[in-house]
């Protein structure tokens, strides 16, 4: 071959090669070790448990009957929830008369839903944005205060909330008597779902759940809605798992087995917002021994907060003792 056509040739080559990126090595999906862990709700169920899976952390825990009333911090909510673990409910006197109200009788109580949708809670909308601020509409609701650890009634309070502005609730309380008033002030902090509230401190405010971004599970009783033989709806006080509404997502699957959840099937499944997904329906109460087993072929796929999958499953419910209430959990990062 000519010389001259020789070099043209090769030049040629390396024109067309640098024409070409150089394709990057795709690093293969790496999952994590399979963990597991033990929360300490007790045998009474007392605590209230929040759960990081990526840190396999405890991240805090606190008395269910520490709080009666949630406040939801974003900027734009007015919502106000009960503390479900109390078997709390609420009713709207649609009275303006606050000092006349003396009475629990022949109100209509609702529950908040175990679904944990805000568009759907007891006290629901109790006023309307205007001028810059949320005004109440001063109805007058009766909170009653559910159940103490011991199960004794707590009993009533008289509640007028009254607006928000600059970021704080304003609403002022008694006991139905009229005994106890106090006017109460609760401020939106962005780093929590929501800020709490008891009657039996109302000067404070009480920061029950963790900063909203450290936690994705939390494991509590509250109260859902079962039914009947006939399909008549009534409350129950359940104990299991809730999902931290700030963007943790899940889905149950009975369908495959623990061990065969992976990546590839996990992304494909639809994950959904509901906070009780996870719920309590796990176990199931052997009435011949007086035990609760856990359903081994229940498991779950979870997107925590910084959006990693997990395929989680229970794998226990009593402690080394054999006391009840320390459910015991298997997950993997995905």
């Amino acid at each position: 071959m000519n010389s001259r056509y020789t070099y043209f040739f090769v030049l040629c080559l390396i024109i067309l090669s640098s024409c070409f990126k150089e394709e990057k090595r795709l690093e293969p999906h790496v999952s994590g070790n399979i963990l597991q862990s033990t929360i300490p709700m007790e045998a009474d169920y007392k605590n209230q448990v929040f759960f990081d899976l990526e840190s396999n952390t405890l991240v805090s825990k606190n008395i269910k009957s520490d709080w009666d009333l949630g406040f939801i911090t974003q900027d734009s909510s007015y919502q106000i929830i009960l503390n479900t673990a109390k078997f709390m409910k609420a009713a709207n006197t649609n009275s303006e008369s606050f000092d006349e109200i003396r009475s629990d009788k022949t109100y209509s109580y609702f529950f908040d839903p175990s679904h944990g949708q805000l568009d759907s809670t007891a006290i629901g909308a109790w006023g309307k944005f205007e001028n810059n601020k949320y005004s109440g509409n001063k109805k007058v609701y009766i909170i009653d205060r559910g159940l103490s650890l011991t199960g004794k009634r707590l009993g009533y309070k008289k509640v007028v909330f009254d607006s928000i502005a600059n970021k704080t609730f304003y609403f002022h309380h008694a006991n139905l008597n009229g005994n106890l008033l106090a006017q109460s002030k609760i401020e939106k902090n962005d780093s929590f779902n929501m800020v709490c509230f008891s009657f039996d401190q109302p000067e404070q405010t009480l920061k029950i759940e963790p900063p909203k971004n450290l936690w994705d599970l939390q494991f509590t009783q509250y109260t859902t809605m079962l039914y009947t033989d006939l399909g008549e709806e009534y409350p129950y006080l359940v104990t299991g798992v809730l999902l931290n509404r700030n963007g943790v997502t899940a889905c149950a699957d009975s369908n495959s087995v623990f061990d065969e959840i992976n990546f590839n099937y996990a992304q494909n499944k639809e994950l959904s917002h509901q906070m009780d997904i996870i719920g309590y329906n796990w176990k199931a109460y052997d009435f011949d021994s007086q035990t609760y087993t856990v359903k081994d072929s229940f498991n779950y796929i979870i997107r925590d907060t910084e959006g990693f999958l997990f395929r989680l499953r229970f794998i226990g419910f009593n402690n080394e003792q054999g006391l009840k209430g320390y459910p015991r959990i298997e997950f993997q990062k995905l």
